[in-house]
């Protein structure tokens, strides 16, 4: 009888083919042929998922911001509002090692989306739902101005991910935990 597979599952694993040979690699070494052979598929195989390269990689950029969905979808309740954002804004910084490795990926993944315009739409989708987390993120806290305070703590999120990707340890783990809870603390105290 014939082994039955789950589409979603093995493009989950595609993705995560695709991650790792960005990291490891970079993005210039993604192409079907080594994502197949990293996710131990023929080319066939995947071709049968994902028709282009282009394709592929859309996914796998998409697939990233869902894994920081079901993360966020995880946690346990805060016992405080303030914790409650600041456990949603600590999903999207690089505090260990996976969150790091998914960070890099993003950050290229990004580079790769300003000059491809194929990409383009997964960038703005991927942004999209990042911008919506932080959003919805800031509830608890009620702040005045709701669409200014995403836009200003997106932002640092951004910067903290950048700084600590391109100079490994700096800012330290504890450091950017400081930094967003006193971002919020602030926050908290405008209301």
């Amino acid at each position: 009888m014939p082994r039955l597979i789950d589409p979603e599952a093995r493009r989950r694993e595609i993705a995560e083919a695709t991650w790792r040979l960005v990291h490891r690699e970079g993005l210039d070494a993604v192409s079907v042929r080594n994502v197949a052979r990293e996710a131990g598929l023929s080319t066939g195989s995947l071709r049968h998922v994902f028709g282009s390269q282009a394709e592929l990689v859309g996914f796998a950029m998409s697939a990233l911001g869902e894994r920081l969905a079901q993360r966020v979808a995880a946690l346990a309740p805060a016992a405080t509002p303030l914790d409650a954002v600041a456990d949603v804004l600590e999903q999207l910084l690089p505090l260990d090692a996976e969150r790091r490795r998914e960070a890099e990926v993003w950050l290229a993944f990004v580079a790769r989306a300003r000059v491809d315009p194929e990409l383009q739409p997964h960038l703005e989708l991927t942004d999209g739902a990042l911008r919506a987390v932080v959003h919805e993120s800031l509830a608890p806290l009620d702040p005045p101005d709701a669409e200014l305070a995403a836009e200003e703590l997106y932002a640092l999120v951004d910067g903290l991910t950048l700084h600590a990707v391109l100079l490994p340890g700096r800012p330290s783990r504890e450091t950017m935990r400081k930094i967003v809870r006193g971002h919020l603390e602030r926050l908290a105290a405008r209301r």
